[in-house]
């Protein structure tokens, strides 16, 4: 009984008989049928297997080390070094504060973040962080919802990028991105990063209360403040922290600007 959620080999002496307008399948045959296909692979039959074989078992694999991130209770750091080696290109986390919370290794070509002087913890430049606050085509990719490119044109920075949201609901935490340096970025990476961000998003939902992780926004914190709520001190400090304000500092000064 044939599948829908199966995907076919077709070999040559089948394809004058295959189902090719219902079910999907790859083949070295010219096939040409309405249901999603891949045909006239330059190759023999067996070599064809193989090479599909390789694939499947590189991306299970993959699933695999994933799941071990998890189960393991690793960290979004783990994490993102699992994706570079499947994404063969550097791959960071930034909350909505800006704030890198994790990144798999930094190396030529990437974007020059900032170092907290205390603690040695890296954000985007500040003068970026500005730029974005106030830019329409910036404040657009934030409702992305599925994996997007960051070109050249939209960067201060010569490079592309792959990027998604990672959003729970209406909720955003912040963005994953894979820096195209050391190879192409490829058609099939976008389905790949989206699920990346399913996982983490399970990470930042277990940490989510620690005292390692907070995912306020600016706006949030001072917010807050203003309406005399009470809000957690590792919210203020990390607030202070990437605009390198000392919590003891005598004068505190804030400059809002509109924004339509």
């Amino acid at each position: 009984v044939m599948s829908y959620d199966t995907f076919y080999f077709v070999p040559k002496s089948l394809a004058n008989v295959f189902p090719k307008d219902n079910y999907s399948y790859i083949t070295c045959a010219d096939l040409n049928g309405a249901a999603p296909h891949i045909r006239n692979i330059n190759s023999t039959e067996i070599n064809a297997i193989n090479t599909i074989m390789s694939i499947f078992q590189k991306y299970r694999d993959y699933e695999a080390e994933l799941n071990n991130v998890i189960i393991n209770n690793q960290s979004l750091t783990d994490l993102c070094k699992v994706a570079e080696k499947i994404f063969n290109n550097p791959c960071y986390i930034h909350d909505r504060n800006f704030a890198i919370i994790a990144i798999s290794s930094q190396v030529d070509g990437m974007l020059n973040f900032e170092k907290n002087s205390s603690d040695g913890s890296l954000h985007i430049p500040l003068w970026l962080i500005d730029q974005f606050k106030f830019d329409p085509d910036y404040q657009k990719t934030l409702e992305q919802k599925n994996a997007s490119i960051w070109g050249k044109d939209q960067y201060p920075h010569n490079i592309r990028s792959l990027y998604v949201n990672i959003h729970d609901g209406d909720y955003y935490y912040g963005r994953l991105l894979i820096n195209e340096i050391n190879s192409a970025l490829q058609p099939g990476q976008y389905r790949l990063i989206e699920i990346l961000s399913e996982y983490i998003k399970l990470i930042l939902k277990r940490d989510q209360y620690s005292d390692s992780a907070n995912y306020l926004r600016y706006e949030d914190t001072i917010q807050s403040l203003s309406k005399g709520k009470n809000v957690d001190k590792n919210d203020i400090n990390n607030f202070l922290k990437i605009r390198e304000w000392k919590e003891n500092d005598e004068y505190l000064c804030l400059i809002f600007q509109t924004q339509d």
